[in-house]
Formats: structure tokens, C-alpha cells, sequence
């Protein structure tokens, strides 16, 4: 095992052998185990360090890095036991006391936060979910009645850490009954956000409940998006609903029978990328759709005739692009990238100064790329320049500061057009503050442009009289 740099030069040996490894998040450590332990070596290359020792038959294949390059999550395998161990060195730590005939399942996650390990236990009885500090101490159990983990989809952590979703088993009577539900990463009640699931008959005797095959939570932790085949067994769709329990939304348009949805990703301003057929016949495409459901918004470029994208597609790192195939006849395959980045508002400037006596002064608010369909951004004022003495936003004198741009389809630029009003009455140097805000669009960007108005009536000096 290996490294080198992307811009070429001499490989560096950093291990003879291994049977897994990991590189870790901050690019500079690898981990990697063999039959004789767990170890890290630099990146760049030097001393290897051993984290873990062999005992009995344990392999550590089965590992796991923090995002923050802390710690080393992994399963001894003789054991079935669960351990972390600093990535800096120090002693392993077990992660929950064993429980007899029970074994941790590969089923295991850190928390985005890096504080807790949730992992999933398993024997002759139903798996059971359990949290648990990633340093150690007593695990606490969030749910006893697991089914059995349905295609790739055992559970999911919030972004904020704060939430676990996962399926379960309400009914210990009903087996095939099944809902989705979410419950704090602590431990506490869990609430129901999907089911229970469809249970539909399979040929004379058997009957088999309906599966969710995936599920993402939303960046901001609000919403919880998962593709299944609730309404039909023959077609796997997208649907929402938010994390704190409420309306199930379906996202997708009808689709052929047959036809699923093949891929999803949730963008960073909580609209929905998917890949399927759904608007031409043998097509399949990608589309975009907010979050909460409504328009849809086709994302690739136009196909010919018997053309289609194919899986699967790749958002990148950023989330501000997707890549994707697309065969266009029966001779070309062709890579293509298509932008998918959240429209961003902003002001063209942070800020201005200007005399009360210039008459007017444009703010410009603008669209960081043309928009596909009509998007709503809300101004609201403050600040200590009073509305209607030292300025006025609108029809004149008494209109509120407080107003809505709309920008059309391809439409990048509006103006907030501020009337300015001579003040000789001022003291000094007035400030006023517009803020944006919007439903259709994410404002993560610069929302807040400081207007400051200065008096150019210098006052007329009054010699003191002395009597």
C-alpha cells in the first residue's frame, strides 16, 4: 500500500500489507488493518502505529473513521464486540456492555456531530437500536422492535444530530406491521412519520409488507425525504414529510407501471434531484421539485429521440453540480454536467453612503443565475433613519418600508428604489437596514445592506449673546 501526490512525483511505501483502509477526512492519516491489528501511518508517509492488537480470531475489516479524525469506530470480529480508539493513540474503549446471545450487526453510525455511535444489535429475536457516547459509558437503548433492516435502509441521523430515523415494529403481535419514525438521539419517545406500511397479498398464502428502500434527512434536519412503494408494489417512488411528523407528500408525477425512481439527492436549498421515467416514454430523466411538493423542473439537457440518462448519476461534493450519462442514439454515450446550484439573492454591494439632498437611491438586488421560474424575494427596513422623514420606499410619504421583488423566468436584477428627504432637523448620520427574506429561495448569502444617509445641511452658527 501507497501513496502520491495528484500532481505526480516518487510513491511512497506505507504499509508491506492490509486487507482494508481508510483515509482519514483531514488527509492525514490512513488507517489500516491486517490479521495481526488495526494501525495509522501519515498520509505522506512514516512510522506506523498500531491502535488495536490481534486477539483470538478478531479482524478488523469492519471500521469506521469520525469526520473530524478523531476516533476509530470498528467491530472485533471474533467477538462481535463494538470499540472506538483515539486515531492519535490511547486504549480501545467497548461501546455498550455485551448482552448475552446478542451481537452489534454491521449496522453502525456516528454521529454527524462525531459525539455518539448508534449501532444496531441482533439474535434470534428482533435487532434492537441503541446510542451511545462515542468515548463510552452506558448505551441507551432507543427501540426494542426493529424488523428486519429492508433493502439498504436500516436508519439515518439527522444533520444536527439531534434525530434518529428508523424503522420499527410498534406491534409485537403484528410482525409485518411496520412504520417509519423518528426519536432523539439520546433516547426518548418516538414519533411516527410513516405507516404503518401497505401489507398486500403475494400469490395464495403469503402476504409481504411494502418497503422503504431509502431514506435522507434534509441539511437543515427539517424534513425527511425516502423512496418506497406505498401506493403501487410495482413502482418505488419519492415522498416527504417532515421530521417532526406531520403530511406525507408524494414528489414524483405518475410513473409508468414498472417504472421507479432510481436516485435521489435533497439540494442545500431543500428542493429534490431525482432520476426516472415520467414525462417521455422510454426516457428516463432528472427533475427537481421543492421539498414540500409542486413544479417540476427537468435538468438535463434535451434528449433525442430514444435517448436517456442513465444510472447512476453523481451530485458533486459541493452540491452545486450533477453529472450524468446520457445515451443519445444507439452509437453515443456522452458525459454531461448540469448545473444544480440554489438560486442565491444578494445585494450587489454590502452597503453605500449618501447625502440626504441626492433625491433618490437605487439598492440593487440580484439573482446570482437566472431562474427557471418566477421567484419571490420580501424586503423589510430598519435601522435609525425614519420612514417617511428621512426616506420613503414606494408611493411617497407614510408607505410602509416593506415590499416584494419578483423576478420573472431569466430575470437576474431588481431595484428597491429609496427617496431620500433633506432632514435639516438630524443630529447626524442616519442608517438604514434592508433585510431579505424568501420562501422559494435559500438566503445563506449576504441578506442585509446598511443604507447610511448624512446630512449635508451644515446648521447655521448663532454667535453667543452676552448681556
Amino acid at each position: 500500500m501507497g501513496s502520491i501526490a495528484p500532481s505526480g512525483g516518487t510513491p511512497i511505501t506505507l504499509s508491506e500489507s492490509h486487507s482494508r483502509y481508510a483515509i482519514s477526512p483531514d488527509s492525514k492519516w490512513v488507517v489500516f488493518s491486517d490479521n495481526n491489528g488495526l494501525y495509522r501511518v501519515p498520509l505522506n508517509g512514516g512510522t506506523v502505529t498500531q491502535l488495536a492488537t490481534y486477539r483470538q480470531d478478531n479482524v478488523w475489516d469492519i471500521f469506521t473513521i469520525s469526520s473530524n479524525s478523531r476516533y476509530v469506530v470498528y467491530i472485533a470480529s471474533a467477538s462481535n464486540k463494538l470499540y472506538s480508539v483515539p486515531i492519535d493513540g490511547g486504549p480501545s474503549v467497548q461501546l455498550g456492555a455485551q448482552i448475552a446471545e446478542r451481537y452489534v450487526s454491521n449496522q453502525y453510525r456516528i454521529s454527524p456531530d462525531n459525539r455518539r455511535v448508534i449501532y444496531i444489535t441482533n439474535s434470534d429475536s428482533q435487532p434492537e437500536i441503541y446510542s451511545i457516547s462515542i468515548q463510552g459509558g452506558t448505551a441507551t437503548m432507543i427501540d426494542t422492535a426493529l424488523p428486519e433492516c429492508q433493502s439498504a435502509f436500516c436508519f439515518t441521523i439527522s444533520s444536527d444530530s439531534k434525530h434518529i430515523v428508523y424503522l420499527t415494529n410498534p406491534d409485537p403481535a403484528n410482525t409485518k406491521k411496520v412504520v417509519l419514525a423518528s426519536a432523539p438521539i439520546a433516547g426518548g419517545a418516538p414519533t411516527t412519520l410513516v405507516g404503518p406500511l401497505p401489507i398486500r397479498r403475494v400469490g395464495e398464502w403469503r402476504t409481504e409488507t411494502a418497503t422503504i428502500s431509502s431514506v435522507q434527512i434534509s441539511a437543515d434536519s427539517r424534513w425527511v425525504v425516502y423512496r418506497a412503494n406505498l401506493d403501487t408494489e410495482d413502482n418505488e417512488e419519492l415522498y416527504s414529510v417532515p421530521l417532526a411528523g406531520g403530511s406525507v407528500v408524494k414528489l414524483n408525477k405518475q410513473l409508468p407501471p414498472d417504472e421507479d425512481v432510481k436516485q435521489f439527492y435533497i439540494l442545500a436549498d431543500n428542493t429534490v434531484l431525482y432520476h426516472t421515467l415520467q414525462d417521455t416514454p422510454g426516457s428516463a430523466e432528472l427533475f427537481t421539485t421543492p421539498i414540500t411538493g409542486g413544479a417540476l423542473t427537468k435538468r438535463n439537457d434535451p434528449l433525442t429521440l430514444g435517448g436517456a440518462v442513465r444510472s447512476p448519476v453523481r451530485l458533486t461534493p459541493d452540491g452545486k453540480s450533477v453529472v450524468y450519462v446520457a445515451s443519445q442514439d444507439i452509437r453515443n454515450v456522452d458525459l454531461y454536467i448540469a448545473n444544480v446550484a440554489p438560486l442565491r439573492p444578494g445585494f450587489a454591494a454590502p452597503g453605500a453612503t449618501v447625502a440626504d439632498t441626492a433625491g433618490s437611491y437605487p439598492i440593487s438586488v440580484r439573482l446570482d443565475q437566472p431562474p427557471e421560474q418566477a421567484v419571490t424575494v420580501t424586503y423589510t427596513t430598519g435601522g435609525s433613519a425614519v420612514e417617511g422623514v428621512d426616506y420613503s420606499i414606494g408611493a411617497g410619504i407614510g408607505t410602509a418600508a416593506t415590499g416584494t421583488l419578483t423576478f420573472a423566468p431569466g430575470e437576474i436584477s431588481k431595484t428597491i428604489l429609496v427617496q431620500l428627504k433633506p432632514n435639516p432637523a438630524a443630529l447626524g448620520p442616519r442608517t438604514l437596514v434592508v433585510n431579505l427574506s424568501s420562501n422559494d429561495v435559500d438566503l445563506s448569502g449576504a441578506e442585509t445592506f446598511t443604507l447610511t444617509i448624512t446630512n449635508s445641511n451644515k446648521g447655521v452658527f448663532l454667535p453667543q449673546v452676552i448681556r
